[in-house]
């Protein structure tokens, strides 16, 4: 949901906001600043503002000297529905890498043999509630990256190898209902590891 133009007052700006509405002015400002409206240290500090936000009326100041025209023209897509772009991913003897808007099958497979697959989920649509990823790891890695509002479950056996969930520093907990990803598969002196991020997480969404 975009901010409204800087001359009329956000009536909601009391209420409080989400992960989308966060990265929607994340992602205004460096368009902003892309633009030359923006220096870097504006940019960072309005950033910094931006994923700290609560409430609409904390995200409006951000954009409020900015021209509507700077809003993004592609959407973040976080939710559940539509047609999956892709249904596998596979290196081998390579390198594979997944990001941005996409949408996620009920079964994507990832197949990695002496090889590297790195998997953004934090723009993507889950096609059903619950998404599964199925994984082999042949002396080779897959990392997933997540945003915390994912419910994951890790069912990765690791033979000679390593299997990871963990979390970025100042995500909140597990959340206890919402779209789930469901990890499975083996890593066989390799490994599979998977990263829920905060929404302040400044690692940038292309790997």
């Amino acid at each position: 949901m975009s901010p409204l133009p800087h001359h009329e007052p956000d009536p909601r700006r009391d209420l409080r906001v989400s992960h989308d509405d966060r990265d929607r002015v994340a992602e205004m400002l460096r368009d902003a600043a892309g633009d030359g409206r923006l220096d870097m240290d504006e940019l960072e500090e309005r950033l910094e503002r931006a994923f700290a936000a609560k409430t609409y009326g904390e995200l409006e100041p951000l954009v409020a000297d900015l021209p509507t025209s700077t809003a993004p023209s592609r959407p973040v897509s976080t939710g559940v529905g539509g047609v999956p772009t892709s249904t596998r991913a596979q290196a081998i003897l390579a390198e594979h890498k997944r990001n941005g808007v996409w949408v996620v099958p009920s079964t994507f497979t990832a197949t990695a043999v002496l090889g590297s697959i790195e998997l953004d989920l934090r723009e993507a649509s889950f096609a059903e509630p619950e998404v599964v990823i199925s994984c082999v790891a042949l002396l080779g890695e897959i990392k997933i990256r997540v945003g915390e509002d994912v419910v994951v479950v890790d069912e990765v056996n690791a033979i000679l190898g390593e299997s990871n969930l963990k979390a970025s520093k100042g995500v909140a907990p597990m959340p206890q209902r919402g779209r789930v990803l469901r990890v499975r598969g083996t890593a066989i002196l390799g490994s599979i590891n998977i990263e829920r991020l905060a929404p302040g997480d400044r690692r940038l969404r292309r790997f």
